[in-house]
């Protein structure tokens, strides 16, 4: 995901914040973990940003352990500059927390 300074602040935030932890979040029903699959690999912060906290807490922040650098500056094509981070959103089910990498 590319992100301002400012974002990737915001993101490691909401990582850490309360209403991410798993005890607060809410599965999504069956029809709408399918929908959030298909809509995943395009979803930004801006998009989840969007979202009433209800729907935020049925996606998981979640990052690439492997491989968790950010890279950059690079310019966007706003003229900003941001980084390449390894954050991601994928919808919400305690088996996440159990799968091995």
């Amino acid at each position: 995901m590319l992100l301002t300074k400012e974002e990737i602040e915001l993101i490691r935030k909401l990582e850490t914040e309360k209403h991410c932890h798993p005890e607060n979040l809410i599965i999504p029903s069956d029809e709408e973990a399918e929908l959030m699959e298909i809509i995943r690999s395009d979803m930004s912060l801006e998009d989840y940003l969007s979202l009433p906290e209800i729907e935020q807490k049925k996606w998981y922040i979640n990052s690439n352990f492997y491989d968790f650098s950010i890279k950059g500056p690079f310019t966007n094509s706003e003229g900003k500059e941001v980084w390449g981070a390894p954050y991601y959103f994928e919808p919400w089910h305690p088996d996440i927390l159990k799968r091995k990498y």
